[in-house]
């Protein structure tokens, strides 16, 4: 497959782009003055029965690369009380050790505007040698998110809702692949079972890894979260900051980090439908003055299916290395290497035939045994973070990652009634597509002083490069058998004999971006956000159809825009924040869709959304809650033509609305009760379209009502925890009117054990074996959720 280099043009715009980074950052170093960006920590140790702890080890580490500077370790006086004094703003972990006790952990954000001061529970640890639970050593609860404005700041200052899923609720529910998450937050749910999903409504496929455009899994071939420190999920269009993307919001995977004390877990994994996993994380430095930290993270999987003819193999392995240059450098490196290989796949999940989503049992399948998919992928980086002095900083990330994926199965056409047999049409597709991202990405950070206003600024610069080559051929009857639907005879295919005439696309993306941004503090109470970017897009593709070149065809498209974000935050205590927003999206349709035999080309899509709401800390900032209230307006998107059978043609809409409110909830109720809630309702339509029958038409596989709920329990002087959780997701249209997927609400459950350094975890999904639906696309694909699944998970720390 062709792999395209980068042209002049890119290395001649980054050159200039870098280049106005360095004037800004000359300017910032002189405009800075007066104000430092210091806080103090203070920090409270008590047990359980609320007398406080002396002697207590507590360690604060910054969650930045480079802030080594900033790690300290003290202990806890007479009152069991401890001030870090002169501490940089920014995000920070507290880890507190005592004799006795079983460490607890903390993650806090620390502002220039205030002192900040919590308060940490600990557990006894001496019962029948054995270690009490910790709800969550962690914390289910996040204070701080990367992914709204590309710096540390707390969530409560940004105005516009911002969802943290973090590693401690993926480990207590044994989550193994991203759609497994989804239930975790409002608003979100999955629209098939590939990398598709919806956000308020609107469908989207992309997924960032540590704030770029870099994934090595192909669209069939959902990100596994072995590697995983969190998963942010930020709420409405992202254009600012990351050039593109649906307005619903996106999905930016956070990696694991090195850290500097050693850590070594080994994990078993087996279960239903013969899931067996091994898995490993290792963690520590590599010399004595922890300059050198590692992390090696590897995963292997080998699982059957419900689904008939299924098997998976999967390997995943991660390795990563920081090095603390100095205490104001840090680079990390990080590695990764994945292996997906399937049997009777690609999966297009169940008939439903004239609308039934009842007739067929879940293992029926289309497929034949000889079917395969797999997926190759590897990603690379470098990042580092540098400090110039209190008030200016800045850090950068380079992201490659490659996509080697291939499929050669059986899809499914249409179903028909002939001669009162049902009858499934197929055609036979060996594909394969190789896709190259090249990301690389610059910020500059500076807080400063004009007045009595302080500022919080950014400016930064991303180019993101994609070569996609794809090659596909096809088959249809005669040399395609059919299957009875209620009577399938597999294994009288040929796929020797199926003619094969390759169509073949070159696809090249370059987006280039610069942007700023500034968050300025009008008074402690009242904080606005301003944000802007310049976006281009070169986009150009490549048809070509050996058998008949007459039907080669080309075509290219450029695209600028410049898009905003402005809101404001509104505290009026500590605990409380009021905020609303205004932000703008704006995405070329794909280039390959623009082409005229699907319909193209088409315009850009451009979408703006209102947004309102309240942040709530309650507990001393061990709960909080986002309440948001929303309003999208999207105009020109691409939807499947349902006048083509095929549905290969597209069409566009006029405008769509989304509006809706949401209610998120996370964190520990109390040091033994973790909770992490949501609800979501959606209403989405077509307001404006040319064709007045499609006007108050709902976009597929937006539900109008969603929920999910998760909340774990440790007993008090025993190494038993349970857990319990449901999901529930409204009906939804599909692409044909025809079919409507039912409501559900699917339950869960979890046992927790811990003794000495063993952790033991049994999780049941869909506790009450519902059989239900997570997406679809029409008659010819729905795709079935997982029956009722039994998992045991043996942890070994040591």
């Amino acid at each position: 497959m062709k792999v395209h280099q980068p042209n002049s043009f890119f290395t001649k715009r980054a050159a200039r782009s870098f280049a106005c980074l360095m004037m800004l950052m000359a300017a910032l170093s002189l405009t800075a003055h007066g104000q430092t960006n210091r806080s103090s920590l203070i920090v409270r140790v008590s047990d359980t029965s609320r007398a406080q702890v002396a002697g207590a080890s507590v360690t604060i580490e910054p969650t930045s690369l480079s802030l080594t500077e900033q790690r300290r370790v003290a202990v806890t006086d007479a009152d069991g009380n401890l001030t870090f004094d002169n501490l940089l703003v920014g995000a920070y972990r507290v880890t507190v050790e005592s004799e006795g006790f079983a460490a607890t952990k903390r993650d806090v954000a620390l502002t220039a505007e205030a002192n900040r001061e919590i308060e940490l529970v600990l557990r006894a640890s001496d019962i029948s040698e054995s270690v009490v639970i910790t709800a969550s050593e962690d914390g289910y609860g996040a204070l701080d998110a990367n992914t709204a404005t590309k710096t540390d700041l707390p969530l409560r200052d940004i105005p516009q809702a911002i969802q943290v899923v973090p590693q401690t609720v993926l480990r207590d529910q044994n989550a193994n692949r991203l759609d497994e998450l989804y239930k975790n937050v409002s608003g979100i749910n999955a629209f098939s079972n590939y990398q598709d999903f919806a956000i308020r409504g609107f469908r989207s496929s992309e997924v960032l890894y540590n704030g770029v455009r870099a994934n090595p899994y192909n669209f069939f071939a959902t990100p596994k979260l072995n590697n995983i420190e969190r998963v942010e999920v930020l709420k409405g269009p992202a254009a600012v900051l990351y050039g593109g993307g649906e307005p619903g919001g996106i999905i930016n995977i956070v990696n694991k980090r090195p850290q500097a004390k050693a850590a070594r877990e080994v994990a078993f994994t087996f279960g239903s439908f013969g899931q067996k996993q091994l898995a490993v994380d290792f963690t520590g430095a590599l010399n004595d003055s922890q300059s050198l930290l590692y992390r090696l993270d590897a995963a292997f999987e080998d699982a059957n299916s419900f689904r008939r003819f299924q098997e998976f193999r999967n390997t995943q392995i991660a390795p990563a290395l920081t090095w603390r240059a100095n205490s104001k450098t840090g680079i990390t490196t990080r590695f990764e290497f994945i292996k997906d290989n399937r049997k009777g796949q690609r999966d297009r999940g169940l008939l439903a035939p004239f609308g039934d989503t009842n007739l067929l049992p879940l293992d029926f399948t289309v497929n034949e045994p000889t079917d395969r998919l797999g997926n190759t992928g590897y990603s690379a980086e470098v990042g580092f973070e540098r400090i110039f002095n209190d008030n200016l900083r800045s850090n950068g990330l380079f992201r490659f990652s490659r996509s080697e994926y291939f499929n050669r199965y059986h899809e499914p056409r249409r179903v028909r009634l002939a001669d009162g047999v049902l009858i499934a049409d197929r055609q036979f597709r060996d594909q394969s597509n190789d896709v190259n991202f090249y990301a690389p990405t610059f910020n500059l950070i500076g807080d400063f002083q004009t007045g009595s206003i302080t500022h919080n600024f950014l400016t930064g610069s991303d180019i993101t490069i994609i070569d996609d080559g794809f090659t596909a051929s096809f088959a249809n009857a005669p040399f395609v058998t059919s299957l009875q639907v209620l009577n399938p005879v597999y294994g009288a295919t040929n796929i020797s004999a199926y003619p094969r005439d390759p169509e073949l696309y070159f696809t090249d993306s370059r987006r280039y971006g610069f942007y700023v941004q500034d968050l300025i503090a009008l008074h402690p109470k009242l904080k606005v956000l301003a944000s802007a970017r310049f976006s281009r897009f070169n986009d150009s593709t490549r048809f070509v159809y050996p058998a008949d070149e007459t039907a080669n065809s080309s075509i290219q498209d450029t695209q600028s825009k410049v898009t905003f974000r402005t809101g404001a935050v509104y505290q009026p205590t500590s605990f409380v924040a009021l905020y609303a927003s205004y932000t703008q999206g704006f995405l070329p349709q794909l280039i390959d869709n623009q082409l005229p035999i699907f319909g193209g080309p088409f315009k850009p899509e451009e979408s703006e959304q209102v947004e309102t709401g309240a942040k709530f800390n309650f507990l001393n900032n061990r709960v909080n809650a986002t309440l948001a209230a929303y309003r999208i307006v999207k105009r020109n998107t691409l939807v499947a033509d349902p006048a083509d059978e095929d549905f290969l043609r597209f069409i566009q809409l006029g405008r769509t609305r989304s509006k809706g409110f949401e209610v998120d909830i996370t964190g520990s109720v109390t040091p033994r009760l973790s909770v992490i809630t949501n609800y979501a309702f959606n209403r989405i339509a077509i307001t404006e379209d040319s064709d007045p029958t499609l006007i108050g038409n709902p976009l597929p596989n937006a539900p109008r009502h969603s929920a999910g709920f998760w909340t774990r329990y440790d007993f008090e002087r025993t190494p038993l925890g349970l857990a319990a959780g449901l999901s529930f997701i409204d009906r939804r249209e599909t692409f044909d009117q025809r079919v409507q997927l039912p409501s559900y609400v699917v339950f869960d459950t979890a046992a927790f054990y811990r003794f000495r350094t063993f952790d033991f975890a049994l999780n049941v999904d869909n506790l009450f074996d519902r059989r239900h639906f997570i997406g679809g696309y029409s008659t010819t694909s729905i795709f079935p959720g997982t029956p009722r699944r039994f998992k045991f998970t043996t942890r070994y720390r040591f």
